[in-house]
C-alpha cells in the first residue's frame, strides 16, 4: 500500500533439494489483499534467479533432506564463518526474469480487484502468480559445470564408468541443453570446443575427485565411481537443471512404452497429461483439467520433442514418432527415474491403505516399499527416498484424492486414476 519493494523467497526459504518447490502463497495473498483496497496502485512482480556453482551449506541441506531438523543459527556459526573465505565455491549467477504486472494477470483471468476480497479467489490468483513467477525463474536458470557432471554421474546404471565414456556423456548432455536454448555457464559452453573442451571437462572431473564426490578406480584404464554417501549431494546439483530435461524425459517415457510402430502425438499427449496430474507441483507443470491448461500441456509436449528431434534421438515418420537412438533416449528418460521410483512407492502405499491391506504412517509405508524394491534391484536410485521427496509424493496423492477417495470412486480398480498412474510409472521403470 505504501509502495515499498519486498523481497520474497516464494518457497518459504531456500530449497533443500536444489530445485524449485511448491510455492508458499502467504505473502502473495497478503499483497493481493492490499491490492484489493488500493485502487491507484498496481503490484509488479520481478522473478529473479540466484544460482550457485557450489553451495556453502551443502552438508546441512543434505541432512535436512534426509529428515534432520534445521539447526538454529548462533554465535558458533558466526565464529566459523571465516573458514568459508579459504575455499573456492565457484561462480554465483543472478538473472532477472521478465517483469509482469498483477493487473495484467487479473485481466487475463477476468478477475476484478473487488473479487480479490474473497479468500478463495485471492488464493487462486496467488497460485497463478506464484506458478508464473517460478516458471520464469526456471526459464532463467544458468547451467553450471557441477549440475551437468552430477546429472551424468547419477545417470549411471552400473557402478563404474570409464573416463572417456563419462566425458562423452557430459558432452551429449551439454549439446542436448544447448539444442533447447538453455543458458550455459561460460565454462560449460567451452566444453564443446573440441579437444580443448574435453580438457576443460577433465578439470571439472578432477575437482569432483578432490572434493570426494567420486573416486578413481584402478584397473584397465581410468574409471570412476560415485563415492559413498555422495548420491544425495550430487542429486542436489542435478536438481538445479532437472526441469530442463523433464518435458523430454516424459515424452520419451511415452515413446519407449509404445509399440515398435511408434506413437502418435495424441497418444503421447495422453501419457503426458496423466504425468502432469501427478507431477504438477514437482515440476510446475500445467493442470490438465482446464481448457487453457490443456493447450499448455500440448505446448509442453512439443517443447519436449524439440531437442529430441534436433539431436536425432527421435524421428517422425508419417505422423508417428519413434525412438531413433535407444541408448541416448534411455539416458534422457532416466533423468526422472528417482522421482518415478518414490512416487510409485507412494501410490502403492496409498493403495494398500485404501484397500485395507496395510495401516499406519504413510511415509513409513512408502519407505518400506521403496527399500524392498531397492533390495530386489527393481529400484536403482536410492537418493529418491529423501524425506522431502516422500512428502511431495504423498502430497500429490492427497491432491488427487488417492489417499482417501470419495465412496463412489475406486481409483485403484482397472482404469481408475491410481491404477493408470501405477501402470505409467511401472512402464517407466521397465
Amino acid at each position: 500500500q505504501e509502495g515499498y519493494a519486498i523481497e520474497v523467497f516464494i518457497e518459504g526459504g531456500r530449497s533443500r533439494t536444489g530445485k524449485l518447490l511448491r510455492p508458499k502463497l502467504g505473502m502473495l495473498e497478503m499483497a493481493l489483499k492490499a491490492l484489493a483496497v488500493t485502487p491507484r496502485r498496481d503490484l509488479g512482480i520481478l522473478p529473479t534467479f540466484i544460482g550457485y556453482e557450489r553451495v556453502i551449506e551443502e552438508r546441512s541441506y543434505v541432512s535436512e533432506s534426509e529428515g534432520q531438523k534445521k539447526k538454529a543459527e548462533g554465535v558458533s556459526n558466526l565464529l566459523s564463518a571465516p573458514k568459508v573465505l579459504f575455499h573456492r565455491y565457484g561462480r554465483l549467477n543472478v538473472r532477472v526474469g521478465e517483469f509482469f504486472a498483477v493487473q495484467a494477470v487479473l485481466d487475463e483471468r477476468g478477475v476484478t480487484r473487488e473479487q480479490l476480497r474473497d479468500g478463495q479467489v485471492r488464493r487462486e490468483m496467488a497460485q497463478e502468480i506464484g506458478l508464473r513467477t517460478l516458471r520464469e525463474i526456471n526459464r532463467n536458470t544458468v547451467v553450471t559445470p557441477s549440475a551437468v557432471l552430477a546429472t551424468a554421474l547419477l545417470g549411471l546404471r552400473g557402478r563404474r564408468i570409464a573416463k572417456n565414456a563419462l566425458v562423452d556423456r557430459v558432452l551429449e548432455l551439454v549439446e542436448f541443453l544447448a539444442a533447447q536454448g538453455a543458458e550455459l555457464d561460460p565454462m560449460v559452453a567451452s566444453w564443446s570446443e573440441g579437444d580443448d573442451g574435453r580438457g576443460a571437462v577433465d578439470r571439472t572431473i578432477a575437482a569432483f575427485v578432490r572434493g570426494g564426490r567420486m573416486r578413481v578406480v584402478t584397473g584397465d584404464g581410468e574409471s570412476f565411481e560415485i563415492s559413498e554417501g555422495q548420491r544425495l549431494p550430487l542429486d542436489y546439483y542435478k536438481n538445479n537443471i532437472i526441469h530442463l530435461f523433464a518435458p523430454s524425459s516424459i515424452v520419451l517415457l511415452s515413446l519407449l512404452r509404445a509399440s515398435a510402430a511408434g506413437a502418435t502425438e495424441e497418444s503421447i499427449l495422453e501419457d503426458v497429461t496423466l504425468a502432469c496430474r501427478l507431477y504438477r507441483w514437482e515440476f510446475l507443470w500445467p493442470e490438465p483439467s482446464e481448457e487453457r491448461a490443456a493447450a499448455e500441456v500440448l505446448a509442453m509436449v512439443r517443447e519436449g520433442f524439440g531437442p529430441l528431434v534436433a539431436r536425432g534421438i527421435v524421428a517422425e515418420r508419417g505422423g508417428r514418432y519413434e525412438v531413433a537412438d535407444a541408448a541416448r533416449a534411455a539416458a534422457i528418460a532416466d533423468v526422472l527415474r528417482n522421482y518415478h521410483e518414490v512416487y510409485l512407492s507412494a501410490l502403492h502405499a496409498q493403495r494398500q491403505r485404501v484397500l485395507g491391506e496395510a495401516a499406519g504412517d504413510p511415509a513409513r509405508l512408502v519407505r518400506l516399499h521403496f527399500e524392498k524394491a531397492v533390495a530386489e534391484k527393481r529400484y536403482v536410485k536410492p537418493e529418491g527416498q529423501s524425506r522431502i521427496n516422500v512428502q511431495s509424493a504423498l502430497q500429490s496423492c492427497k491432491d488427487l484424492k488417492l489417499n482417501r477417495p470419495p465412496a463412489d470412486e475406486r481409483p485403484y480398480d482397472e482404469g481408475g486414476l491410481g491404477d493408470r498412474l501405477i501402470k505409467l510409472l511401472e512402464s517407466a521403470l521397465g
